[in-house]
């Protein structure tokens, strides 16, 4: 299939959906986990997760996903198993963005007439609106975070309450890598400006940022005064472990 063959692609990408009894389908999922597999989103509109597992992992996550009791010519999915799909990619046409789904996608908002009559939306603005996520949410419990506004206060100090712990989780296919991160800030006194750790690893401690000659604390966003702090975390830094926090 195009993008998996080996030279593109190390991995199988696949979305397995569960049934049975709250303690098959936990069976199932730790099975595939003890497989080396990474579970990469919950998907609750099919009752399952999408998984990557690595090609040589390949046989032992068929293992966990089968049950050949009746021998090789019986193979049936395992207990708690209900489907197994390969996580397919989509490719639209040009033809298809020219020519949308007369009766779905922006036909269901009266597009194409309003194309037709010549809006095009040109010299429109637009606002973003965000009224933020619902964590509880199936698809997004469990994989998002909570604070409370004195995790993150307005002000940091140091030795008052400076020495935030943020903790998170990689996929095997991110550990094998370093990332970035950024860190802003709106104003600084004093030279002061952060200092990371990951686990073992600490970073250098960065150039002071240029700001104005004041104690006050209304020299932020609105003077211009924002500055970026970017950490380049190495691979080396990680807990070798998708399941454990960094």
């Amino acid at each position: 299939m195009d993008g998996y063959d080996d030279a593109r692609r190390g991995q199988v990408p696949l979305i397995v959906s569960y049934k049975g009894s709250s303690r098959a389908q936990k069976g199932a999922r730790e099975a595939l986990l003890a497989a080396e597999a990474d579970v990469t989103h919950r998907l609750s509109a099919v009752h399952g997760d999408a998984l990557t597992a690595d090609k040589p992992d390949a046989g032992k996550v068929w293992q966990a996903l089968t049950d050949s009791t009746g021998g090789r010519s019986a193979v049936t999915a395992a207990p708690g198993i209900d489907r197994v799909w390969l996580d397919g990619r989509v490719k639209i046409s040009a033809r298809d963005a020219v020519a949308p789904d007369p009766h779905g996608g922006v036909a269901q908002i009266g597009a194409p007439a309003a194309w037709k009559a010549g809006y095009d939306g040109k010299g429109v603005k637009a606002a973003v609106l965000d009224t933020g996520i619902d964590a509880t949410h199936p698809d997004l419990k469990g994989k998002v975070g909570s604070s409370s506004p004195a995790d993150f206060p307005c002000y940091q100090w140091a030795d008052i309450n400076n020495g935030l712990k943020i903790r998170f989780r990689l996929t095997r296919e991110q550990l094998a890598s370093g990332h970035t991160l950024n860190i802003g800030i709106t104003t600084a006194f004093a030279n002061g400006r952060p200092r990371i750790r990951v686990n073992d690893w600490v970073s250098a401690v960065p150039a002071p940022a240029k700001e104005p000659t004041t104690r006050s604390l209304t020299v932020g966003s609105y003077r211009g005064n924002n500055h970026t702090y970017s950490y380049a975390i190495p691979a080396s830094a990680w807990i070798k472990s998708a399941p454990a926090y960094q």
